[in-house]
This record gives structure tokens, sequence and C-alpha cells, in this order.
């Protein structure tokens, strides 16, 4: 299908079309998914009811699909089933969908909470675009609480998600918020964080609240509030602080990324709150400097005797909190609105200024806005772009009313059929955006040059080169003394090639797409998998078994339409990456493997490319800029590969699924003040620990002079980078794949083990898989001894092997009973059994491809993680 002719005002009314029709299908989708759940859940009573007993045998109450789904949560030794369990278990509400509640809205849906609340009056606006990731384009003018719904939905179908359209009152936060565990505030003016502070005090919440200090580039996490006798808001701040240090960000300006770090540490303190494990942000507050790169936690007091509401003395009861005017208190409006304190005849209106004008009447005009307001627009050149982008501009859609449609049945197949269909659909016409919207650019390109070699002017006389769509969208950043124009337009002249669209990989380029870089590269050669979806945000389960870069590309393009994305679905390898990296400004390494991290610092050292790295595994992560303005590369820090037992996958280890997601915002702030020549790069190593709420900047050493790469003398060349292994030189393999360390005597195949049990053949079954993972799902009569503890811990396989033994003597035969020894994939059970051979137990054997071999050829039913 082609575009109705070569014109971009002919593809933009077919995207518009095309997006109108994708919204329609998104609000279906989210109505299905709702009546699913309430199907499942009814389903499951019944079940109860009924006296069925847990599927599977799965005595902690996850069924397989959450084991899959969650599966990378459940490895974690700190975290595991009791954890998800509670996770399953609790309800939030997060209050505003905006630029914080975004990306907490997002990784609280993906973690697998049981029920999460969303309460926001506004709408979708294109303004919102740079910050809100949220939402996508289609959703302009629509409910905020609605779009993020949907994409809440759209990444765990499994979830409940209750919907607010409303402002937050003291006429209806008794009601609303008593309804949930946690609540997080989002908001983003002081009466509401008294507000919703006093509530949670009243209601006995726990509330996290963020308190910016500083509009832009600086902001405060200011800690977990009234948590196990911790202070509240009013205990820190008994009185409001002067509104003239109070500020929105439509006033301000706020650098979009910037939000999306301090979300995702709400949905980090939220997760561990409602999970129960590790340390909340309590009594504590962070401070958080994005133009410098600077973390600090301090200490702040604790609950105050003699606060107002949450103090021993204190009568503040739930009938003065619905008289009380937090406006007033604060002195500061709920919404932004226009002063009146001029008398009219001191004052005209526009259009009486327009006649003047008109007239030629000699007057002097006067602007009084900052200087770099001045520089986005002023009167000598056009009018306010927000004027001109009212409901006929072209990011602006109406969306059909499809409330009145029922599913098809009410059983959850058909539910489920009906979704299946849906979801197809949407993906179809998401490939379809996703094409136009990349022949949009090219088209626009174009006219652009076409116009240039005409000898026409910039439009609208706006000489820094910004349209109004683009001072319109990206108005928060233009609004930074810091940034403005001139940082904006350096973005949009940038590119910027992410490696990797996993769990870093998918904040880092929801928000470079949603900043306004001029083009962003996507390599990745894998698919999207459900176990993907509790961290990696950027896709939905419409693509789970599709190319993870088509998910991607599509989910940046509905972000930003404008942006120019460019698809690689493909392994980076030796033979291909000095081409397709030398195509961009900055590199950003998002892969979670030795041999590709010194495969890419090797080959950006070569074509003189700095480099964001960013990595993150179980409950920690860190991240550096290498290569940058003299400073170090990997292989500086790093000339000897670590062991390969230091290394490991969190398919294997496990990682909590928001840890990514703050490494992976970091690396885009990073990314961006690389690419618009603002602030201090991160070319120190930053580290975090979530499970402790720890973040630490330490220094590390510079470039050596001796590197074998970017040394003095190095002789490293483009041939030679072609031709090195990195897997070998790591011993460290790019994929995982099983081991075969084993003669095949020693090996049985898991049929063979079923045969065995059908025969009720004498054995002992040993799992050698750490406890946490035996806690998620076992085979029956396994006896579980860590291969770690397997050498401490013989005498209790000796044991067992006796009470078989013996249980078989009374038969009458003398035939000793085997040892049979499996893990989840294979690998750990061979070491075990060449372990155990060496140790006398001679009838030991590996159960070729463990648990995972058992699901796939035995028991299809049998859940795998």
């Amino acid at each position: 299908m082609e575009a109705n002719g070569g014109d971009s005002s002919a593809i933009v009314r077919e995207l518009k079309e095309l997006k109108r029709q994708k919204a329609e299908l998104e609000h279906r989708i989210s109505a299905l998914e709702a009546k699913l759940q309430d199907t499942a859940a009814l389903e499951r009573s019944v079940a109860v009811s009924n006296g069925c007993s847990v599927p599977n045998g799965l005595e902690h109450g996850l069924s397989p699909d959450q084991i899959y789904r969650y599966s990378r949560q459940l490895l974690l030794p700190s975290f595991g089933v009791e954890a998800q369990s509670n996770l399953l278990k609790s309800s939030v509400l997060v209050i505003g969908a905006g630029g914080l509640g975004s990306p907490a809205l997002l990784y609280l849906a993906a973690c697998g909470l049981g029920r999460l609340g969303i309460i926001d009056h506004d709408v979708v606006e294109l303004n919102n675009m740079h910050r809100q990731i949220i939402h996508t384009e289609a959703f302009i003018g629509q409910p905020k609480v609605k779009s993020a719904a949907a994409a809440c939905r759209s990444i765990n179908s499994t979830i409940k998600v209750d919907e607010y359209v409303d402002a937050l009152r003291t006429s209806n936060a008794l009601e609303i918020l008593s309804q949930y565990d946690i609540i997080v505030d989002a908001t983003d003016n002081p009466p509401s964080r008294y507000m919703i502070s006093d509530c949670c005090v009243l209601l006995g919440k726990v509330n996290l609240l963020i308190y910016t200090l500083t509009p832009g580039f600086f902001c405060i996490l200011l800690t977990v509030y009234n948590h196990k006798g911790g202070p509240c808001y009013r205990c820190l701040f008994p009185t409001p602080p002067p509104t003239t240090a109070c500020q929105r960000c439509s006033d301000s300006g706020v650098l979009g990324v910037v939000p999306g770090v301090i979300g995702c540490l709400q949905a980090l303190e939220t997760i561990k709150l409602a999970s129960l494990v590790g340390e909340p942000l309590s009594e504590r507050m962070l401070l958080f400097d994005a133009l410098s790169a600077r973390i600090r936690i301090v200490k702040i007091r604790g609950r105050s005797a003699q606060c107002t509401v949450c103090g021993d003395t204190s009568s503040f009861s739930k009938q003065q909190f619905k008289d009380f005017d937090y406006e007033d208190f604060t002195q500061f409006p709920l919404s932004a609105g226009p002063l009146n304190i001029l008398p009219q005849e001191s004052r005209i209106n526009s259009k009486e200024f327009k006649e003047i004008l008109d007239k030629k009447e000699q007057h002097v005009l006067l602007d009084v806005r900052p200087a770099h307001h001045y520089k986005i627009v002023s009167l000598r050149f056009t009018q306010h772009p927000s004027c001109k982008l009212g409901g006929s501009g072209w990011f602006s859609y109406t969306i059909g009313n499809i409330t009145g449609m029922e599913a098809n049945g009410g059983d959850s197949s058909a539910i489920v059929r009906e979704l299946k269909e849906l979801k197809r659909q949407k993906a179809e016409l998401e490939h379809r955006i996703s094409a136009l919207e990349a022949k949009l650019q090219d088209t626009a390109a174009l006219e652009r040059s076409v116009a240039v070699s005409n000898g026409c002017s910039v439009p609208n006389g706006l000489e820094h080169g910004l349209s109004p769509d683009q001072i319109y969208r990206y108005s928060r950043q233009l609004l930074l003394p810091s940034f403005g124009v001139e940082a904006q337009s350096n973005l949009l002249k940038s590119s910027v090639l992410v490696i990797g669209a996993g769990g870093l990989g998918s904040p880092a380029l929801l928000y470079l797409a949603a900043c306004g870089l001029g083009r962003l590269g996507i390599i990745d050669h894998d698919v999207v998998e459900l176990n993907n979806m509790h961290r990696q945000i950027i896709h939905t389960e419409a693509f789970i078994g599709q190319p993870k870069v088509k998910s991607a590309a599509a989910a940046c393009r509905s972000i930003n339409s404008t942006i120019k994305v460019d698809e690689y679905v493909d392994a980076l390898r030796t033979s291909n990456a000095l081409e397709i990296l030398s195509q961009y400004d900055i590199i950003v390494d998002a892969t979670d493997n030795p041999p590709s991290r010194y495969m890419i610092s090797d080959c950006c050292v070569l074509l003189g490319k700095p480099l964001v790295s960013g990595a993150a595994l179980g409950m920690e992560g860190q991240l550096t800029v290498y290569n940058h303005k003299g400073g170090p590369c990997y292989r500086c820090l790093f000339p000897t590969p670590p062991p390969t037992t230091a290394c490991q996958r969190c398919s294997d280890s496990g990682v909590l699924g928001v840890v990514p997601g703050v490494i992976g915002c970091l690396q885009a702030l990073e990314t961006i003040k690389l690419a618009s020549l603002v602030g201090e790069p991160l070319s120190e190593r930053m580290l975090f620990d979530a499970l402790s709420a720890r973040i630490r900047i330490v220094k590390i050493r510079g470039r050596s002079a001796q590197c074998t790469v970017c040394g003095d003398t190095s002789s490293f060349s483009k041939q030679q980078f072609k031709d090195f292994d990195y897997e070998d030189f790591t011993q460290f393999p790019l994929s995982a794949g099983p081991l075969n360390i084993l003669p095949q005597e020693s090996r049985i195949n898991s049929k063979e083990f079923k045969e065995i049990l059908d025969k009720k053949e004498q054995h002992v079954l040993l799992d050698v898989r750490p406890a946490h993972h035996y806690k998620i799902v076992s085979l029956p009569d396994s006896l579980n001894i860590p291969l770690a503890n397997l050498e401490a811990r013989l005498d209790e396989l000796t044991f067992a092997l006796k009470e078989k033994q013996e249980g078989h003597g009374n038969t009458g035969s003398c035939t000793n009973p085997s040892i049979y020894v499996v893990c989840r994939r294979g690998n750990d059970s061979q070491r075990a059994v060449e372990y155990l051979r060496e140790s006398g137990f001679d009838t030991a054997k590996d159960i070729i491809g463990g648990l995972e071999a058992w699901a796939a050829d035995v028991n299809p039913t049998f859940p795998t993680y």
C-alpha cells in the first residue's frame, strides 16, 4: 500500500486516520483486558469454592504464566516467590499521570502489582510528549488517565487498573486513598503535596513524595513519608515555602528525562514497600543534580512530636481535612491561572494591540521575559505557537465512541480470542504507521531542501530554525536557562545509536525519542518474550514473538513521529560494527555481556565516538561515559577480562525490573547532555544499590597510556578489530548455551527419567539449584542441595541413598539406587555429577537439559522461568 500521493499533507492525513483507528483498538483492548481480569477472578473463585487444588502443585500460589513473566525477579535471592506474592496482593494509587507518574506507572504495572489506581484530571497535549513517555500522539486530546491505563494494560494485561478521570480534592481524597495500600504522589504543586500527606496520615497510608526544590535540572526525591513512625510532609515543612520558591515546569521548564529518573526511583521505593524487601528511603532525602550528574542521599529529621497533623497531641480530624483550604494555606493555586492585579484602564487585549500595529501608532513594545525565553520567539516574528496548535493541529484526534461495544460472549476464552485478533490488528496498524512516519520524515526533509534551494527564508522568521511545532513540543526544555534553543537545536542535529532494546535500552530509547534527537538507531537481534515484560517497558504484549527492534521503533515513533528511527534487526559483530557505529555521533551500550562491552568500546575508540555505558544486575547498577575528551576506554579500566564466575546474565541471576529503568534513564540523561553540549558528563562511575537505596559516585582512573587500544603506543587497527575474537578473549559466550562436559553414559534425557518414574525404580533425585529457585517450582520427591553447598552436605545425600536402599531391601533386591541430578537448564547438574563421581558416587547421572527439557519434552504444563 502506498500513500495517496508523495506530498507530506497526504501522508499526514493517512497517518491521522490510522492513529484514530489505533486509538479505538487500544480502547477496545483496554476494555476487554479489564473484563478478562474480572472473568479470571470469578473463575478462580469458583475453582476454590469447588475445592480445586493449587494448579501444578505450586503452593506459593503463582501460576505458570506468572512464574515465567516475573522469572527474573523470582531468581533474586533477596526477592523470590515470597516478595512476588506480596506484590501481587498489593494495591498502589499513583496521583498524577505526567512526567513523574509516567515511568512510575509503567514499571509498577510491569513488576506485578495486584491493583493499580491512576488519578488525573488533565488531558494529553503535544507539549507533554517530551517527558511523559506513557502517552502516545494518538491520545492527544484524550484524558491522561485513559492513555496511561491503556499503556499499563498493554504491558501487563493481568493487572487490575482503576481509572479516576478527576482532580483529587478534600471532598474525594479520603474515599479514594482509603482503597489502596501505598500512595505515590506524582503531582507538581504545594497544595496537593500537603493535602495528600495529611490524608495519608489520617488513613495510616505510606506516602512517596517528590519535592522539587528547583525546577529543571535539580530535583529532590524527598523520601518515603509516614512509614513506620517516620515523619510526614508537615513534620519537615510546617510552614509552606514562599510562593516565589514554588514554580511549575510550565513556567521554569524541565529536561524531559529528569522526572524519568525520579519516577523510576518512586517505582523502586514502592516495589520495596509492597514486597517487604529492602530498606525504604525513609528519613533520608535524595538530592539529584542532573546537570553535573551529582547524586547525594542525606539524613533528614524524624517525626515531629509538635506536628499539627501527626504529632503526639494532634487533634486533626477527617472533618477538618475536608474543610481545610490548601490553596489558601500555601498561597499557591492548584491550577495555573492569570493574575488580576491591575485596574482595567492599565490593560489592553491582544486584538486592541493588533489594531495599534495596523494603525502604525508610535509605541515601544517592552518584552519582560527572561532573555532565553526571548530567544525562543518574540512578537517581531510570529504569535505564540500554542495559538496555532489548537484542535486543528495534526496532532489532535477524535476517538470514536466504542463504549457501547461488548465482548463476544462472557467466558474468558472468547475474550482471549478477540483480544488476540485486536492486538494483531493493532500490530499491523503500528507497522503501517511506522512506515508512513519514516516516509514523512524523508518527504519533510526533501521539502525543506527544495525550500532552501529556492531561497525561502526561515519559516515564521524564527532564526534559530525551530518550527512552531517544535517550539511547542519541546517548550519545557526551551524554558531552561541552561538549555534553551541552542541546546535543543544541537539535539535535533545529533544522532545516537542504542545497542540493545532490553531492560536498559527501553527507557533510554523512549526518553531519547521524546527529547528531540534528529536520528536514533536501534540494533538488537532478539525477539520480544513474555519474561521481558517485567522490565522492558518499551515493548507491549502485542509484539510478543516479533523482533525487539520493530517493537521499539514503533514505540519511539508513537511518542515522537518527527524523529528519524533506523532499525537494525541484527546482532552486532566485528564484521558490521565499524560500518554501523560510524554513522552516529554517540553510542549507548545497553548490552549485558563482556564480549559485547569490549567490542563496542574498542570500536568507539577506533571511530572516536563517546560511549555511554550502563549495566544492571540483581539489585545493583552502574553507569559511566567512556572515550570522552581524553577520558578512559573500557580496556583502560579492565585490561584483563573478569573471571567468568564473576560475569552473570540476568537470565541466571535475576534483576528487579525497575533497576535497569533507573540506569537506562540516566544513560539517556548523559546522552542528552553530550548531544546538546550542556552540563558535565559522568566520565566517572556511578554505583547504585537498589536494596538499600544507596547511590555513590566514585572517581575512577583516567586513560591508561599503556592501553592496548587507546594507549599512546597502541597500533590496534580496524582490521585487527574485525579479526578479534571477543568471546575467546573474555571466555564468555555472546549467547547462553548448554555445556557438554560429561560422557554420554553419565547422562539421561528427560523422557528416559520419566520412564524410571513410571517403573517406580528406586532412586534419589537431587536438585542442585539454589534454594530460592527450588521454592519457585520443583519435581516431586526431590532433594534440594545447592551446587555451592554440595561438598559440605554430602552426608545428606548419603543418608537419602541409605533410606532408599533400606526401603528397596524389603523387596528382596540388592540393586543400589541411582542418583539423578537436575538443575534449571542442565549445566550445574553436569558440574554436580562430575564432582559426585569423583567423590565415589558412581551411579550419579545428569538429566540433560534440566527442568526446561522436562517442560518441553515431558510435561508442557510444568512452569518454566
